[in-house]
């Protein structure tokens, strides 16, 4: 596993969601209810649980049977993954980007109040690096280097700083 899939402040819009979710679920079940109403509660419950999943969940990388898949864990179980076809690429890079979140709640204080971080993207490339996939972006470069490493050990992968070349 690798890092969290949300930014501190999509967590704390996130949980705001099943936060009221969960309080609207004890108020219907203190109410006398109809098997509707049960089946409502039941569905609001599923979507309690989704949500709170997707707050605390985390990506990395799983590789089974010699094939690389994107996961999507929640406290170290899997939960969905994704195939990467490695077969037209060659190379690794890492690519540094800058990139703002503009916070919500804050309009009449300071509307454009945002926070600046970096993001690490760790790139597939063809071996002219004049096709790119973008993999995974990380907030660490620390984790992107974890990714170069484990790709280069377990695939036929080599890392290269990014130059394409057009000629």
């Amino acid at each position: 596993m690798l890092e969290y899939r949300l930014t501190n402040h999509q967590k704390l819009i996130l949980s705001l969601v099943p936060a009221v979710l969960l309080l609207f679920i004890t108020a219907m079940l203190s109410a006398s209810l109809n098997f509707k109403g049960y089946v409502f509660v039941f569905l609001c419950s599923l979507l309690f649980i989704f949500l709170v999943g997707m707050v605390f969940s985390r990506r990395g990388l799983v590789v089974k049977n010699d094939k690389l898949y994107i996961g999507v864990f929640y406290f170290n179980i899997l939960i969905y993954k994704k195939h990467l076809d490695l077969s037209e690429w060659t190379k690794l890079s890492i690519l540094k980007f800058r990139r703002n979140q503009k916070f919500a709640f804050f309009t009449s204080a300071n509307p454009d109040l945002s926070q600046r971080f970096n993001f690490f993207d760790v790139c597939l490339l063809n071996d002219k690096h004049t096709r790119r996939h973008t993999m995974i972006s990380l907030k660490k470069e620390e984790s992107a280097q974890n990714v170069i490493g484990f790709l280069s050990s377990n695939f036929n992968l080599k890392f290269e700083i990014y130059g394409p070349d057009f000629s």
